[in-house]
């Protein structure tokens, strides 16, 4: 019957400056957590210094968003980017008991 219906809340984790579909925007079971960007307009020879204070800065904010959040039952993750989110979000769904899903939808590109 209609008692028996769940509803679902989801959390959204998205890079600022990126608008995501309207119709998630404007859901009331999605809650929207913005995570910004690493950039900074350096030479490219200097990035391999660069490289890893931008995973560190990525891993903290990753890390902040999901230990603020409620016990999840499921996580999506969309790969790529596979550093830091996939090692980050193995450990955090180890410790927690939650279920990872993983997305691939664009590996095969990111591989070109």
């Amino acid at each position: 019957g209609q008692g028996s219906q769940k509803t679902m809340s989801s959390m959204l984790l998205n890079c600022a400056g990126v608008a995501p579909h309207p119709d998630v925007l404007g859901h009331r079971n999605v809650k929207l957590h913005l995570i910004q960007p690493a950039t900074m307009s350096l030479p490219r020879y200097l990035f391999l210094f660069y490289a890893p204070v931008k995973i560190l800065f990525q891993i903290w904010q990753l890390f902040s968003v999901l230990m603020s959040v409620p016990q999840l039952e499921y996580l999506l993750v969309q790969n790529p980017p596979a550093i830091p989110t996939l090692p980050l979000t193995t450990a955090f769904c180890w410790l927690t008991g939650t279920k990872r899903i993983v997305d691939w939808h664009n590996f095969g590109y990111s591989l070109l």
